[in-house]
């Protein structure tokens, strides 16, 4: 909606009406709505899935060694080289059946 277009003046948020028609444009606000409209835009219709920090691809991989997760992309470099890896969701099964078989024994 636009105030442009309302005979009488409100509060979008709240709809309580006013009567002060001397309104400012505030730059930096409609900016950071431009931003958030594009990003949910993006995600809709999505499921949201974690990104890798540097290669800004889908987190896919755990590796074992340094025990987090990784993208496609991250296996390959020299810093993950000669390590292991799991599909997230073996990872998660592998350390929940430690988790039940360490919380059994307390």
């Amino acid at each position: 909606q636009s105030w442009d277009r309302e005979r009488r003046n409100s509060c979008p948020e709240c709809r309580a009406e006013f009567a002060d028609r001397s309104l400012k444009v505030n730059r930096a606000l409609a900016s950071m709505t431009e931003t958030a409209r594009a990003l949910s835009l993006n995600t809709e219709g999505k499921e949201s899935k974690l990104q890798c920090e540097e290669h800004q691809e889908e987190l896919k991989l755990f590796c074992e060694t340094d025990k987090k997760l990784i993208c496609l992309i991250c296996v390959t470099a020299r810093e993950h080289k000669s390590h292991s890896f799991l599909p997230i969701k073996e990872a998660v099964e592998s350390y929940k059946a430690r988790y039940y078989r360490s919380s059994s024994l307390i």
